[in-house]
């Protein structure tokens, strides 16, 4: 049996569906699993074992069509259920099904602010899998590394890692808050983030000195992984930092502004595995959630959501945290 799973982007998103591929492997010992992703995220699947080709694309699966319909598919599993995923659907001869995105559930509790949980979309994968009789194992997500991997920039031997990166300013720690912590802190800080937050680590790094490693904008994100995997604790902010943190199980606090875990995009950490994690944000704040993904600043201009997470509690739960490790 030949199957095509579909997830285009993003970071968070791609790895929630590794729980479902390894099951998906686990179930069929006749199974060919291929996997189409945009090449910018590549590296999150290509050292996977339970996937045996993986396809990548630019911008649409128009640039690959004709390869992917020599392949014959037996089956499309649609992980992204967006117009691009839905053309390619409409013109592959396959019978194929996709996830339940719960957008209207979203939606509703922005307006309402009532946060009824929905499950996490790494379970709702599995909804489109259920005609192939496929169940999550309660294993967690998946990242795998290439074999005699050498990571080539300094590191201290022992940091906290601190993703600052976030699609929207009102999912991202402020970064004056980020400065005021790193001065504080009883370890070195490594920062890690995308080329947006290049600037940003600059400042942070020029504010507090040499205490801090500014890694924003230079590192692949198997290079990130690795700063992760040796941290001794993981700060992020609601991104695909968290969901990399929490694939190679390490101890973390999430950071929540506008958007709150109630959406399914919480950590998936292994059923039966003690790991330890804390939720950082104000549920006081009564306009939370504003919005299912994010704004470019605050609409109520007073950002509640995110000032009202001080330095001083963050560094208190981060002390209280890495004592419980040791």
């Amino acid at each position: 049996m030949k199957i095509l799973v579909v997830r285009f982007s993003s970071i968070g998103d791609i790895l929630l569906t590794t729980p479902m591929i390894r099951c998906l492997h686990q179930r069929y010992d006749d199974i060919e699993i291929h996997l189409l992703t945009k090449a910018i995220y590549k590296d999150i699947y290509l050292y996977n074992p339970y996937i045996d080709k993986l396809w990548t694309i630019n911008n649409s699966p128009k640039e690959i069509f004709y390869n992917l319909l020599n392949e014959k598919f037996d089956f499309l599993l649609d992980l992204q259920k967006n117009f691009r995923s839905l053309w390619l659907k409409a013109n592959l001869p396959v019978e194929f099904s996709s996830f339940p995105k719960k957008n209207l559930k979203k939606l509703k509790m922005v307006i309402t602010k009532k946060r009824k949980p929905i499950s996490n979309v790494a379970l709702r994968y599995f909804e489109s899998a259920k005609y192939l009789d496929v169940y999550y194992d309660g294993n967690g997500l998946d990242f795998f590394f290439p074999e005699n991997f050498i990571f080539n920039y300094e590191l201290p031997p022992i940091y906290i890692a601190f993703a600052i990166s976030g699609t929207y300013y009102t999912k991202q720690y402020p970064t004056e808050y980020v400065i005021e912590y790193c001065k504080k802190s009883d370890y070195p800080v490594v920062l890690l983030g995308g080329k947006n937050e290049e600037v940003k680590g600059n400042q942070i790094k020029d504010e507090v000195g040499n205490k801090v490693f500014n890694y924003c904008g230079k590192l692949s994100l198997i290079e990130s992984a690795f700063i992760i995997k040796n941290s001794i604790l993981v700060i992020s902010n609601d991104t695909g930092m968290m969901h990399l943190a929490v694939a190679l199980h390490k101890s973390m606090i999430s950071i929540w502004g506008n958007t709150v875990p109630e959406f399914g995009m919480y950590p998936l950490y292994p059923d039966n595995v003690k790991i330890l994690h804390k939720y950082f944000q104000d549920d006081s704040v009564s306009c939370r959630p504003c919005s299912k993904l994010g704004h470019d600043k605050c609409p109520k201009k007073h950002f509640a959501c995110m000032k009202n997470l001080l330095p001083d509690k963050l560094l208190d739960i981060s002390r209280d945290m890495i004592k419980q490790k040791n």
